[in-house]
């Protein structure tokens, strides 16, 4: 249920009996077409139940806020506590996505899971920094920032408008005000989705001897318009203020 399971249960079964070789290429018989479309359909609502969900995106941003603090700290010589080595390698060393990986960046990102990150979050709760600590307590005690989608892309002046009010809370909470940390604190950002990119990883329906593309084969217009991408604006911020 909480990750939209119950509403992405397709028929595997009846896809895999359905399949075909034609002309080397993977095929669905015609017979089989009603269970492809629900398939595309349940991904597109896992898509927006679970990676869209605005507690996902909150945690997220949170999450990529408190690395990005840490980083900022250790390239200004702060000296910071690790629950685990191999996280430090990534966060100290800074390998460059332009090298090749090497055996031991291999290793050491084999090193790792969540415990590592948690526990070294723990660790940073206790941090003097009041930014770093801030965050660390917030996603330790779940006080999530919170998502707020928008039905356009915000203008400058919105946005701006924004960060005053964040600049405004963040003065209560007696944290630094400057761009830097407002940073950690807010977000504007867009999800970008396309439950059946047909035209790179099309679906192919046998039908009179003759493989027809999904989307040309179905006989609703909810494929096609399934085709069409879907962008979302959406701001995370703090919930101390109203957009």
């Amino acid at each position: 249920f909480f990750t939209g399971v119950s509403e992405g249960t397709v028929g595997i079964n009846r896809i895999l009996k359905t399949m075909r070789v034609f002309k080397g290429n993977i095929v669905i018989e015609k017979k089989g077409i009603y269970a492809v479309e629900n398939y595309i359909i349940a991904r597109r609502l896992m898509y927006m139940q679970v990676y869209q969900h605005k507690t996902v995106l909150s945690a997220d941003f949170l999450l990529r806020s408190i690395f990005r603090r840490v980083h900022q700290l250790i390239q200004d010589g702060k000296e910071l506590n690790f629950a685990s080595p191999a996280l430090q390698y990534f966060l100290t060393e800074s390998p460059s996505s332009k090298k090749r990986i090497s055996k031991k960046m291999i290793d050491r990102y084999a090193e790792m899971d969540d415990h590592d990150v948690y526990l070294s979050i723990k660790l940073w709760a206790k941090s003097e920094d009041k930014v770093l600590a801030n965050l660390c307590h917030r996603f330790l005690n779940r006080d999530l920032f919170r998502t707020t989608f928008m039905d356009k892309k915000p203008t400058q002046a919105h946005k701006n408008e924004i960060k005053q009010k964040t600049t405004k809370a963040l003065r209560k909470l007696r944290l630094p005000e400057d761009d830097a940390i407002l940073d950690h604190y807010i977000c504007f950002e867009q999800s970008y989705s396309e439950a059946y990119k047909y035209k790179n990883e099309s679906i192919w329906i046998l039908e009179d001897n003759k493989a027809i593309e999904f989307s040309k084969a179905a006989e609703t217009k909810n494929i096609i318009a399934l085709t069409e991408p879907v962008v979302k604006h959406y701001c995370v911020h703090l919930k101390e203020i109203e957009i």
